[in-house]
């Protein structure tokens, strides 16, 4: 009887003497293999690395537009505000210099 704590012990598949003496010869597939199950590991992060690359490619680009957009807005309410309060829009636009 396998304990849960047990099986966490175990590092590779060789370990359960259940697969060792199967007849359906586990340990002798390719996904047995710790090399290629590596590889297997590494082969789906790339393809999901690629799926982020493409993702951020998106984000940038709203990201920018709101950066833009928040540009123009702040130097719009610069302007409005120069002819009722010339020292808030002063200071407004010294904060967005900064």
């Amino acid at each position: 009887m396998l304990q849960y704590s047990e099986v966490l012990s175990y590092a590779r598949l060789g370990d359960f003497d259940l697969l060792k003496h199967s007849r359906h010869n586990v340990l002798a597939r390719p996904w047995s293999n710790t090399m290629h199950r590596q590889m297997a590991v590494k082969y789906f992060k790339l393809l999901r690395a690629h799926e982020e690359i493409n993702r951020l490619n998106v984000e940038v680009r709203r990201l920018q537009a709101w950066v833009d957009n928040e540009t123009t807005e702040i130097k719009q309410i610069a302007a409005e505000l120069s002819a009722q309060n010339p020292l808030l829009s002063a200071e407004l636009r010294v904060l967005f210099h900064h």
